[in-house]
């Protein structure tokens, strides 16, 4: 059951303490609350403590390390919070018994690290496309990459590769080493590991999960 969506300020990654409790706190036993607790709207006695099965914390326009992540949405499940703590103010930290987290890097992001290459959807690979210096030629090149993950980066790797009829394996060397891109994604907050990055018409989608950890106040 998803008791809440909370949104988070533009550009925060980390999860608010303060704001998820008074999120917590405003859904109040008139909305998500209710159907959690069996209560009646209008109902004032609502026990103590609580355990939220899942709450989704969102950002959009996220930086991470100079890379920007469209949207991000962090998934916190057996999400530990009295409400009386959350409707006083007074909470300085929150057991949680496993979070996942889903970013989107959209293809223009991956272009404003990378120069002057273009990333397009090809499947569930990345075609990267731009322009590449060889024995004095400037020639068009375009290569179809796959997608991986080396700890926080984001690498992609070119499977096949094209550059203006050219068919020389010198050229294709070439092409395959100035069309490797390694994204930086950084540290993630709270434990959260990469786990995979498929690729979607609207981006490429990095997903991470963590276990039991405890979210503390900034």
């Amino acid at each position: 059951m998803i008791v809440g969506r909370l949104g988070v300020g533009e550009g925060e990654s980390a999860v608010d303490l303060e704001r998820l409790a008074a999120g917590v706190a405003a859904v109040g036993p008139d909305e998500g609350v209710v159907d959690a607790l069996g209560l009646e709207p209008g109902e004032q006695e609502v026990p103590q403590p609580r355990k939220y099965d899942r709450i989704e914390v969102t950002a959009d326009d996220v930086d991470r390390g100079g890379v920007r992540l469209t949207h991000l949405t962090t998934s916190l499940y057996g999400v530990q919070l009295p409400l009386s703590d959350a409707i006083g103010g007074r909470v300085q930290s929150i057991p949680v018994d496993r979070l996942t987290g889903e970013a989107v890097v959209g293809y223009v992001d991956l272009k404003s690290g990378s120069g002057m290459l273009v990333f397009t959807p090809a499947g569930d690979r990345v075609k990267v496309a731009g322009s590449i210096t060889v024995l004095g030629q400037d020639l068009s090149a375009s290569a179809v990459s796959k997608l991986s993950l080396d700890g926080n980066d984001l690498v992609l790797t070119p499977q096949s590769v094209s550059a203006a009829g050219q068919s020389s394996s010198l050229i294709g060397d070439a092409v395959k080493g100035a069309f490797r891109v390694r994204v930086p994604i950084g540290r993630l907050p709270y434990g959260l590991k990469l786990t995979g990055v498929p690729a979607t018409p609207g981006g490429v989608v990095v997903s991470a999960r963590s276990g039991p950890t405890v979210l503390t106040s900034r």
